[in-house]
């Protein structure tokens, strides 16, 4: 079966790449790899700050503040999307069947 019509409602079946399930999974650990590096980026920093200075390039700390402002700016946009979607009246109702 590839296909329903119930009422006004049409149905088909998901590919496996189109199942939310999937989607929430790929969601959740790109979160996931988000939040690591905000929480790894400053343990990483405090234990450079520890070392032994090696003198490091000023293009490698500028690459690790861009990624770590990245990082941050991508989690806070999720998070906006999330509470967006949470509270819209659109994304937790059901619109009513075509009655043309």
């Amino acid at each position: 079966m590839t296909g329903l019509a119930v009422g006004g409602y049409a149905f088909d079946k998901l590919r496996f790449l189109e199942n939310p399930a999937l989607h929430l999974l790929a969601a959740l650990l790109s979160l996931l790899l988000m939040a690591s590096a905000l929480v790894a980026w400053p343990i990483r920093a405090a234990r450079r700050r520890n070392a032994p200075d090696s003198g490091p390039s000023r293009l490698g700390s500028a690459a690790r503040w861009t990624a770590g402002a990245g990082a941050a700016l991508a989690l806070a946009s999720t998070g906006g999307i999330v509470l967006v979607l949470a509270t819209s009246r659109l994304a937790s109702t059901v619109p009513p069947p075509c009655t043309c």
